[in-house]
């Protein structure tokens, strides 16, 4: 009786353990090859930081705090539902963070959390999102927007989302494999 117990325990367990993973935060990453050494890999890396992510809106890059071999920047893209027409209060912009990793013989790009700011000046404030998660509706309702609303809003900057990302991470690891 108590095996069975235990057996039947287990899947709910499970399932709930794979319902909280859908609230983590949306991060992209990529890990690329490079046969340089890791002055040379930082060097690829700020010029093909130019050619991609410093061409985003409010693109910055700089040393990581005291590491060697670590750059982070950051940058944001406007947002504006397709799906949702007339709410001003959700369009606004996407800002996300950008860690590079050198080595000697590889880099590594880590791109997220990716974070929702509502338009501020809409006549009834912003509406914000917040973190952007991996899957599942919000972590918490925006007040003004049914859930229905929230969840395909999300799904949307989601999906947005990644495809900058892989955009970027795609170009970004051309431009750093065929140098200058």
């Amino acid at each position: 009786m108590r095996g069975l117990l235990l057996l039947c325990s287990v899947p709910v367990m499970c399932g709930l353990h794979a319902q909280t993973d859908s609230t983590l935060a949306l991060v992209i990453s990529a890990a690329y090859s490079v046969p340089l050494s890791q002055a040379q890999v930082m060097e690829r890396a700020q010029l093909a930081w130019a050619q991609t992510f410093g061409r985003e809106p409010g693109s910055t890059l700089g040393p990581a705090d005291d590491r060697t071999g670590q750059l982070e920047g950051s940058a944001h893209f406007n947002f504006r539902s397709k799906d949702i027409t007339g709410r001003e209060e959700t369009m606004g912009r996407v800002s996300y963070r950008v860690r590079i990793s050198a080595t000697n013989g590889g880099c590594e790009v880590t791109i997220g959390p990716f974070r929702h700011t509502g338009n501020r000046s809409a006549m009834r404030g912003g509406t914000d999102l917040g973190v952007i998660t991996t899957g599942g509706p919000a972590v918490r309702r925006p007040a003004g927007l049914s859930g229905r609303t929230a969840t395909g809003l999300l799904a949307e900057i989601r999906l947005l989302a990644r495809q900058k990302g892989d955009t970027l991470l795609r170009n970004f690891g051309a431009l750093l494999r065929t140098g200058p």
